[in-house]
């Protein structure tokens, strides 16, 4: 290969290597400074009934679910419309993280110049919130939250659901009330507490690094008790009473 070839294509890749890193380092700087304006007020999204699986995955999130509502839609408070995605009729994904890949892609799409790059319209979004409506005519499989502040909250949800809750540091007690699944539900707690409360479940797991489990068992579950439940520092409550798991100095334990 000539030197003047190796030069060119040296410059050439160069040049691809430099543009992918404006390309990720503009979109990046879009998710603080969108040109896109997010209304305080809430904006409603209709799901249907044949939604089967709902991800919730944002940096700082407040997610409350309510079952037994007459109508399934999802109701988002500062929430980038970008961030709500529906890959098919069965399958919602409401998430801030996104590939390289679709990094590039978005900012070809949405390309403007190279000043709207970096310097794009400063918009204080606010507190996110996601509010989730089930009807009783919904076969929800599958609900999963990843976030890394924030709190979720679900009640009366009657379903077949498995349930993975997976926050890094709580804002408000995760409280789960008036359960019933023939699934099973995961939780991973980083720093905060949880409540359970009016559970029916195959199987309840659940780890917390720094906080309390408070669990209020039904008297008699129609799947039975099968519960792995653990804290690195704090206690577990059954009915108010943390006499019943197994201590090992900070830690605690229940299975």
């Amino acid at each position: 290969m000539k030197k003047t070839t190796i030069i060119l294509f040296s410059f050439a890749l160069l040049l691809m290597i430099a543009g992918a890193i404006l390309c990720f380092v503009g979109t990046q700087s879009g998710d603080v400074f969108d040109s896109t304006i997010v209304a305080d007020e809430p904006v409603t999204h209709d799901i249907g009934n044949n939604v089967k699986s709902i991800v919730v995955n944002l940096d700082e999130v407040t997610v409350n679910v309510y079952g037994g509502a007459s109508r399934s839609y999802v109701e988002t408070v500062n929430v980038n419309d970008k961030h709500i995605k529906s890959k098919s009729s069965t399958e919602l994904s409401i998430s801030d993280k996104t590939s390289f890949i679709d990094l590039i892609i978005d900012t070809v799409q949405n390309f403007t110049g190279l000043r709207n790059l970096f310097f794009r319209e400063q918009v204080n979004t606010g507190a996110k919130t996601v509010n989730v409506y089930i009807s009783k005519d919904v076969d929800l499989t599958q609900f999963t939250v990843y976030a890394d502040r924030g709190t979720v909250n679900i009640r009366d949800m009657a379903s077949t659901t498995t349930y993975t809750i997976e926050v890094e540091k709580t804002t408000d007690n995760i409280t789960l009330e008036n359960i019933a699944t023939g699934s099973n539900i995961h939780m991973t707690v980083g720093d905060g507490s949880v409540s359970v409360k009016g559970l029916r479940a195959v199987k309840l797991e659940a780890n917390i690094q720094n906080g309390n489990f408070y669990f209020t068992p039904i008297d008699s579950p129609e799947y039975g008790y099968n519960y792995d439940l653990s804290t690195d520092n704090g206690s577990i409550y059954v009915n108010e009473d943390d006499s019943l798991s197994t201590k090992n100095g900070s830690k605690s334990s229940l299975s």
